[in-house]
Formats: structure tokens, C-alpha cells, sequence
């Protein structure tokens, strides 16, 4: 990375985002894209500087911030810089992601079903491979978000915000003010809360796709909300509601990705391990689903 652009982050603290009533729409979402560069580059300094599971962990939230943002004001954008900052994100988060369910996963479901099966060679076998297999993803992951490539990334990314490239065709409501593009942004929340809400999955949850599209809709509304809370009414209380629908979803997904794990983890034998952590899996989903079903009653009724 630029030595100059890297050098700014990692020491000022961030402060609240709020809409002043000479902000435009157009100053605004600059406001919040340097707001979110900011996280993201602090976080890549800790990270090049101390690499650890959680720092890989909080690297992410803070790209996925900057994706809640950008989907947020995508229609008030021109889908080809709407694009060229969507491909960006993809290409930052992608080394990142397979290393992150593996590190939940062994968490969640490996780690727990050595605990419960302590005495069984195959057991402790399968989870000191298992851990093995863990340190080699970090290991890849750690090379790859360190190369020159991925900061080159970093710095096309830093360029696309700060040479104001998404202002160039930028679209509609310019001219919104103050109150006006509080009351813009509101309603947009407002909308955005109400489908997830209304959202059949959360009924009649018939497929993995449909549960995955409400998680990532239900967790970039909250980002909107953690970020923009203090200009929305009753916006912290959304918030927190939000969180318990998300931590659901996420419990779902990950007996999802347990089972995708497991099935496609490298090497044969341990069937004993792998179908123990399937059927935990299976099982766990069955409960989620009821407390999914739950939350909707609870908080729509």
C-alpha cells in the first residue's frame, strides 16, 4: 500500500455520523463512505500489524459497512460506479471468506463435538485435523491480504472514494437539505424494514437462497441503523430488534455451512465425526427455525 495513504489511518477516533442541515445528499454519502474507509483501513493496519482470527473478524464487519452503504443509496447512484465499487468490495472480501466460516464452524460444531466425544480416537484425530486445516486457511489468507496485490486493491479502493469517482453521474435528489434529507432517509429505513418484516422466509422458510437473501437484507439494515441511528427516529430500538433477527439467521446459516464444511472437507475416514456433526447440524436448524417463527409472531403481532 501507498505508504502515504496507509500512514493516515489508525489513529484518529471515528465520531458519530449525523445529517447537518447543510449537508446535501451527494456531501452526505461522501460523508459516509469516508466514515467507512476510515473502519476499513484502521482495521487492515491492526490487522497487517497483529493477524488474528478476530481481527480478520472485525476486517470484515467493517466491509461489510461499506456494502450496507452502498446498496442503501444504490438507486441514487449510477449503476456503472455502483458496479466498479460493488467489484472492489467482492475482491476484498473474497480471500477472507472461506477462512471465516471454517473459523465458526470449528467454534460452533467441531470444538463441541470433541467435548462431547472425548474418549473416541476418531474424535480427537478429526479435530487436531481439523485444527490443522484451520491454521493452513489462515496461513493462505494471511499471505493474500498481506500481498502487494490486495493493496493494490486497497488503493483503488481509497482512489474511487476520495477522487469522488461516484460523484461523477451521480442521480436523482440532489438539492435534499437538512430536514428533508432526514426525512428521505428515514422513509427509505423505513421501507427497507418493513419488507424484511414482511418477509415470507420468515414464516415459511422453504429454502437455504431465501434465508440467506433476509439474512444479508436483515444485517445491511442494521449496519444502516448502527451507523445512521442517531438521525432516525426509534432508530437504536430497530436496531437492536434487528440484531436478535440477525443473530437467528446467522445461527441458521451456519448449520448450513457446518454440513458444507464437513461434506467437502479435505481427505476421507472420520464418517463417525462427520456424521455426528451433520446430524448436530440438522438438528440445531430445526430448533432455529422455531425461534425464527417466534420472533416474527412476537414482533409483528
Amino acid at each position: 500500500m501507498n505508504a502515504a495513504i496507509f500512514n493516515n489511518y489508525g489513529s484518529n477516533s471515528l465520531r458519530a455520523v449525523v445529517i447537518n442541515e447543510t449537508d446535501n445528499l451527494e456531501d452526505f454519502i461522501g460523508k459516509l463512505f469516508k466514515y467507512c474507509e476510515k473502519i476499513i483501513f484502521d482495521n487492515y493496519k491492526l490487522l497487517s500489524s497483529s493477524y488474528d482470527a478476530e481481527c480478520l473478524h472485525q476486517f470484515r464487519i467493517s466491509l461489510r459497512q461499506f456494502r450496507s452503504i452502498l446498496v442503501f443509496f444504490k438507486d441514487e447512484m449510477s449503476i456503472k460506479e455502483w458496479k466498479k465499487a460493488e467489484k472492489l468490495y467482492k475482491r476484498l472480501i473474497k480471500p477472507t471468506s472461506k477462512t471465516r466460516d471454517f473459523d465458526v464452524i470449528a467454534t460452533e460444531y467441531i470444538s463441541s463435538a470433541f467435548a462431547n466425544n472425548i474418549n473416541s480416537n476418531e474424535f480427537e484425530d478429526f479435530y487436531q485435523c481439523c485444527a490443522s486445516e484451520q491454521k493452513k486457511l489462515h496461513t493462505i489468507t494471511e499471505n493474500i491480504i498481506l500481498s502487494k496485490n490486495f493493496t493494490g486493491i486497497l488503493n483503488n479502493f481509497h482512489d474511487w472514494i476520495n477522487n469522488n469517482c461516484w460523484k461523477k453521474e451521480i442521480l436523482k435528489n440532489y438539492s435534499l437539505k437538512g430536514v428533508h434529507l432526514r426525512k428521505f432517509i428515514y422513509k427509505k429505513v423505513k421501507r427497507r424494514h418493513k419488507k424484511i418484516l414482511n418477509a415470507e422466509s420468515l414464516i415459511y422458510p422453504s429454502t437455504q437462497n431465501d434465508l440467506h437473501k433476509l439474512r444479508v437484507n436483515t444485517k445491511e439494515l442494521r449496519y444502516i441503523l448502527d451507523i445512521l441511528g442517531s438521525n432516525i427516529k426509534q432508530g437504536k430500538k430497530e436496531s437492536k430488534d434487528l440484531k436478535k433477527l440477525q443473530e437467528i439467521l446467522g445461527k441458521i446459516n451456519d448449520t448450513y455451512v457446518a454440513e458444507k464444511v464437513i461434506q467437502n472437507f479435505p481427505g476421507g475416514g472420520y464418517d463417525l465425526s462427520k456424521q455426528y456433526i451433520t446430524d448436530q447440524a440438522i438438528h440445531l436448524r430445526h430448533k432455529y427455525l422455531i425461534q425464527l417463527k417466534k420472533y416474527y409472531i412476537e414482533t409483528i403481532y
